[in-house]
């Protein structure tokens, strides 16, 4: 089911980061329960090799090496484009909420790995052997049901937090 995006945007800085860039939406239809899997219950270890994702994703993307990785920073996006936004949730009894992508790398980069954000390259994907129905963190308010993509895994003791909110941000 798809559910159109409302304006808020919450954005928070973990290490210099991006942490995430929160998305809000109206709550599903009732039909489907609001139950999360946890990261931890959803991903399992699958034989697929790190190559795979060079290969397949190139055509979409450029790979570049970013803070001692080699990253997937995706090409032909609109300027405000974010992960976790061109698509939809899907419910299923064995996962729970799955994002299902209409980007034709969604099929690694939301299930595979893990989005962050830097200045100086915009969103990168640091690819990932774990499959999940979606790598984010959930919310949930009176109304609205708000979830973050969870960044790539950083050193703990870097750790710097900056909370920005607005209604329309200027450089999304």
């Amino acid at each position: 089911m798809k559910r159109v995006l409302a304006q808020n945007v919450v954005r928070l800085m973990l290490g210099g980061v991006t942490a995430g860039l929160l998305t809000v939406a109206e709550i599903p239809d009732p039909v489907a329960p609001l139950s999360f899997v946890s990261e931890a219950g959803a991903a399992t270890d699958v034989s697929i090799s790190i190559s795979t994702f060079y290969d397949e994703l190139s055509a979409h993307g450029d790979w570049v090496s970013y803070r001692g990785a080699t990253v997937f920073v995706p090409v032909d996006v609109p300027d405000d484009w974010r992960p976790y936004t061109i698509g939809h949730w899907v419910y299923t009894e064995q996962y729970g909420w799955l994002w299902v992508s209409d980007e034709p790398f969604g099929w690694a980069t939301y299930h595979y790995g893990r989005w962050g954000y830097a200045d100086d390259i915009g969103w990168y994907w640091v690819p990932g052997t774990r499959w999940a129905p979606a790598w984010v963190s959930w919310r949930r308010e009176r109304e609205h049901v708000i979830w973050a993509p969870l960044p790539p895994r950083r050193d703990p003791d870097l750790i710097s937090i900056e909370v920005t909110i607005d209604t329309t941000p200027d450089f999304y």
